[in-house]
């Protein structure tokens, strides 16, 4: 009779156990986010994917003068999220103004919400107005099980056409380990400060110049996108300054992608560049092929009798996050 009650209580965990899986499995969704993600607001809204199979997506169209939309999820787990937002949108031409919020409510309270884009009222065509696209990673942090958080979008315009309209799309950030090593070089004293084989790829450069250039770059171990976080702060002094930000990818030599993802100047005290820049943001590197180099090149201007030229590019990609995708601060 023991054993019998021993085999009952051995199955009866083992069904508990599966069942939690299950259940786990379940709230984790196929990309890895927590899932099921819900949306409404304003005018028509469809959730076009919730989670569960592929990455969360929210659509939403609405004729109005103002609209106010929110897309969100429940956390499974305790812990920090990481997402990559990326909202696309129209909301007409005149006056138009759009906002991206960060949020978590814990029973009903918010506990934070914080802006992500908060841009407008603008008119034909700076953006938002004529159309806008905002792509970015944001982290969650603190999360309890059973906290809801997400997404609020807000939109307006003061144009005959009142049209609001627009897609957010959620994704997890990637898990390949970004390549290594990296190696700097360029204009005056260079450092390669970390070259990304024990943390994160660091560059350093310092010159006395009124103009300067600097690549940091490393070659592809494998097929693939890599998506990488970039960080560049300097100061270019202070007089007609200019700064820009390439990445490229080089193939036998070649350059099969040069794109600029910043551009400023020239400005004078103290606009951005003048004075100091931080510039941030993810990119993604497509199609790589073993052997390919891949990177970024800066360039910075001035006419100031300083002639000070110095700056710092950190990278990251090497995210790991909750379940198969473990937050790591």
């Amino acid at each position: 009779m023991a054993a019998y009650f021993r085999m009952r209580r051995q199955n009866f965990v083992m069904l508990l156990a599966i069942t939690l899986l299950l259940w786990l499995t379940q709230a984790a969704g196929a990309t890895g986010l927590d899932a099921p993600w819900s949306g409404s607001g304003t005018g028509t809204t469809t959730v076009t994917s919730d989670g569960t199979v592929s990455d969360p997506q929210f659509d939403y169209q609405a004729v109005a003068f103002n609209g106010n939309w929110t897309f969100s999820t429940v956390a499974a787990a305790t812990g920090p999220v990481s997402v990559i937002y990326h909202s696309t949108g129209f909301y007409s031409y005149f006056h138009v103004a759009a906002t991206l919020q960060r949020f978590i409510s814990r029973n009903g309270v918010d506990i934070l919400a914080e802006p992500l884009v908060a841009e407008g009222p603008n008119d034909c065509c700076t953006s938002p107005s004529g159309g806008f696209n905002y792509t970015g990673l944001t982290t969650f942090p603190g999360l309890q099980v059973g906290d809801v958080y997400g997404f609020r979008l807000s939109g307006s315009n003061q144009d005959a056409a009142n049209t609001l309209q627009g897609t957010l799309t959620v994704s997890p950030p990637p898990s390949r380990a970004i390549d290594a090593p990296w190696h700097g070089f360029g204009t005056g004293t260079t450092t390669d400060t970390s070259d990304g084989t024990v943390t994160d790829p660091q560059f350093d450069y310092d010159a006395v110049s009124f103009n300067g250039s600097w690549q940091f770059s490393t070659v592809a171990a494998s097929v693939g996108p890599v998506a990488i976080i970039y960080h560049s702060t300097g100061f270019y002094s202070y007089f007609l300054v200019t700064a820009a930000i390439q990445r490229f990818i080089s193939r036998n030599g070649t350059d099969i992608l040069v794109d600029t993802l910043v551009s400023q100047g020239p400005a004078i005290c103290c606009d951005p560049p003048s004075g100091g820049f931080d510039y941030s943001g993810i990119t993604t590197f497509q199609n790589l092929q073993p052997g390919d180099a891949y990177g970024f090149r800066l360039t910075g201007a001035n006419t100031d009798a300083a002639k000070t030229l110095q700056g710092t590019l950190v990278l990251r990609g090497d995210l790991i996050f909750r379940g198969q995708f473990e937050a790591v601060p």
